[in-house]
């Protein structure tokens, strides 16, 4: 799958020549401080993660609004005998921060998972002080799982839930 789209958001298959905009992204004080790895990411260190990643079982895509790279999202640590995954997305460019486009692309992201790869769960890490991420991800109706340590937990939303608020969050997304 190289592309997933709607009308004015994109999701593009993460490329080598994208890699260095991502690692500047990684690198801002807005997004880091929300990661599960906050240190500095070097461009060698940027480019042996992406030789390392296995393309089949981990989907990153650089979301892309009205043509303008704005940021990342994916699927990764799939899971096949438990039929999940896990996601995450940042918006890096910070004029579309709560413009409601995370929603878009997370519609489309989710709509993949669930009705491509035929996935029932979807996981997301969550640092507990990311207020605006818990809020957001309860909002598309992932729920509580567990803490993973003190300073992350785990969300998840299923198949059969996505559907049931599928439809709202599309008209959501419309509005916004």
């Amino acid at each position: 799958m190289e592309e997933l789209k709607s009308n004015s958001i994109t999701l593009t298959k993460l490329n080598e020549g994208n890699l260095e905009l991502l690692r500047n992204w990684r690198n801002t004080p807005q997004i880091s401080k929300n990661m599960e790895f906050s240190g500095y990411i070097t461009s060698e260190n940027q480019h042996l993660w992406f030789s390392n990643l296995c393309t089949k079982t981990n989907y990153y895509f650089i979301i892309n609004y009205q043509n303008r790279k704005i940021g990342l999202i994916h699927l990764n640590k799939f899971d096949h005998d438990r039929s999940s995954a896990h996601a995450g997305l940042f918006i890096a460019e910070n004029e579309f921060t709560g413009t409601g486009i995370s929603l878009g692309a997370s519609l489309l992201l989710l709509a993949y998972a669930f009705d491509e790869l035929k996935l029932n769960n979807v996981y997301a890490k969550i640092k507990l002080d990311n207020l605006s991420a818990l809020k957001y991800n309860s909002g598309l109706g992932f729920v509580f799982e567990k803490n993973l340590n003190e300073s992350f937990s785990l969300y998840r939303i299923t198949k059969s839930d996505f559907h049931e608020k599928k439809s709202l969050l599309i008209k959501l997304s419309q509005v916004i």
